[in-house]
């Protein structure tokens, strides 16, 4: 009875030597997939060139406001005067103009990370198939990250950012 457990047991470890011999792993920064692809820089700058655009514009609608608040003060209007109420509607104005932008660009961003997130994957996933690996992990400074050591040799992230410039 010794002698087949022995038997079973080193069986056991050949056909599971076998099957880890085959198990291939990679790792890919995200982040630096999502930082370093022209497409991702391409798409930041747009986003920053929007958020510049949006900003000139609050500043001059917010410097009128100012003006205009200045010259009520100094004219001393009533409370409740055409002037200041004219004043405080341009004021929930501006404050749904900063809102209104502030979201878009939020939605911008989420929509175009999406999309290189998406474009990623699918070059991971072919990526994956060609060189037969088994699993590939996540890895990054992002907390929740899977990885939390890998071999450089692991790290498929140069390849990723190369194919998806080349797409």
């Amino acid at each position: 009875m010794k002698t087949f457990s022995k038997l079973f047991l080193i069986a056991l470890l050949c056909i599971s030597a076998s099957a880890y011999a085959d198990f291939r792993v990679a790792t890919v920064d995200m982040d630096r997939v999502l930082n370093e692809t022209k497409e991702a820089q391409s798409k930041r700058k747009e986003l920053e060139d929007l958020k510049a655009t949006k900003k000139k514009s609050l500043d001059s609608k917010k410097n009128d406001l100012l003006a205009m608040e200045k010259k009520l003060k100094a004219k001393k209007v009533e409370k409740d005067s055409k002037e200041l109420a004219d004043y405080r509607a341009q004021a929930r104005d501006f404050a749904r103009l900063a809102k209104d932008a502030e979201e878009e660009l939020k939605r911008k961003y989420l929509r175009s990370t999406k999309a290189l997130l998406d474009k990623a994957r699918g070059i991971i996933e072919k990526y994956a198939q060609e060189q037969k690996l088994t699993l590939v992990l996540e890895e990054g400074t992002t907390p929740g990250n899977a990885v939390l050591f890998s071999n450089d040799k692991m790290d498929i992230s140069a390849e990723i950012v190369k194919r998806m410039n080349a797409s």
